[in-house]
């Protein structure tokens, strides 16, 4: 197991991670054994809304974590694939902009991807809480994406 690995796991056994999953919003999809790394699944719990789904998979790569900041994309746990673009969660102000599959299946239009940073030096000052820094863990993501799949933006899937 390599030093960002063990890192991971030190992350996901902390408090923060923890509280979040004690209180529903997001859970690991997978067995730590079985975890095939940089790779790890999650689940983050959205809103209960009409014609909308209550929780989504993603798909984590964590390649150099966390000196680099990770990058995910919604995740089909069933098909184990990428979730259709037609079931990504939608909405019409910043949840559209984010889960945005016309922009990249692959990743999520954040301030915290690693895929989206490129590019976009100036979010370093608009997003300072969410432009990755290699002292932050796992939470800072999964605390993004859970509070927009729990804002009024949040429309459907």
């Amino acid at each position: 197991m390599g030093a960002d690995s063990k890192l991971f796991w030190v992350h996901v056994e902390s408090p923060a991670f923890l509280a979040g999953v004690d209180n529903g919003y997001w859970g690991l999809l997978q067995e730590k054994d079985t975890v095939e790394w940089p790779i790890v699944l999650i689940w983050v719990k959205a809103a209960a809304k009409a014609n909308c789904s209550d929780r989504y998979g993603f798909r984590f790569d964590l390649t150099g974590y966390p000196q680099q900041a990770p990058t995910a994309c919604p995740w089909d746990t069933d098909k184990n694939a990428p979730l259709d673009p037609g079931q990504w969660p939608r909405g019409s102000k910043q949840v559209a902009k984010v889960f945005n599959p016309g922009w990249r299946r692959n990743a999520l239009y954040a301030p915290c991807d690693r895929e989206a940073t490129n590019g976009h030096d100036q979010w370093r000052q608009v997003h300072r809480g969410l432009w990755w820094e290699s002292t932050f863990t796992i939470v800072v993501y999964l605390r993004f994406i859970h509070h927009l799949l729990n804002s009024d933006d949040y429309q459907n899937g």
